[in-house]
């Protein structure tokens, strides 16, 4: 099952509780939170959002 939302930061303060309330499920054991800074400029561009990818495999 994938989880997934897009936040806009500029429109909504992003919160450690909605993100857990988001992914919490009986059906699964474990959740991994990013909590850092991320940098605003990347190769000479401007940073405009992260992914995180997952092998659905290596999860399981």
């Amino acid at each position: 099952m994938l989880h997934t939302d897009i936040v806009d930061s500029k429109v909504k303060k992003l919160s450690l509780i909605d993100a857990e309330k988001f992914i919490a499920s009986n059906d699964f054991g474990a959740s991994l939170i990013f909590n850092g800074t991320v940098r605003s400029q990347n190769n000479n561009k401007s940073v405009l959002g992260i992914t995180y990818d997952s092998h659905d495999t290596l999860v399981e």
